[in-house]
């Protein structure tokens, strides 16, 4: 699986959240998923993490919902063997993760797994639809965010 991970942040955004970005872990996280829901070799998944600011602008422009958002879904139908993208805010999920005292690490790989799931044609609209994609998503991030999130947070 081809995975290209993107920031379109202040570079001083980690540093202000005591967060250290490891992108190999994200890659690694996409892979297992990836493999897991049997993705073919050749797939490519692209992931950008932004500010609020950002994709509050994408929420609006593409779902016309005016406040910023934990993740976002452009799902591209596999042309090009392209499965889609996935728009992060790492703002939006600290403060998710202070919220419900998770750490960063696992907020993001929540979202990851979400908008992954999205990206595979999953979704939550109809009560039937929410059982299976969050059962779905919790078995996912059960068995592989240990595996790739080993190391700590580093500030």
């Amino acid at each position: 699986m081809e995975i290209f991970i993107n920031l379109d942040i202040d570079p001083e955004l980690p540093a202000r959240l005591n967060y250290h970005l490891d992108n190999h872990r994200f890659v690694a996280y996409l892979e297992s998923l990836g493999k897991a829901m049997d993705c073919a070799p050749e797939t490519t998944v692209s992931v950008t993490f932004c500010d609020n600011q950002t994709i509050h602008r994408l929420n609006l422009e593409y779902r016309e919902k005016d406040m910023p958002t934990d993740v976002l879904s452009f799902p591209q139908g596999m042309e090009n063997n392209l499965l889609g993208d996935l728009v992060i805010s790492l703002e939006k999920a600290n403060e998710q993760a202070q919220e419900v005292g998770n750490s960063l690490d696992r907020e993001l790989a929540f979202l990851v797994t979400h908008g992954f799931l999205h990206l595979m044609g999953y979704d939550h609209q109809e009560p039937e639809e929410e059982e299976i994609m969050f059962k779905l998503q919790r078995e996912l991030l059960e068995a592989h965010f240990p595996e790739c999130f080993k190391q700590a947070n580093v500030g």
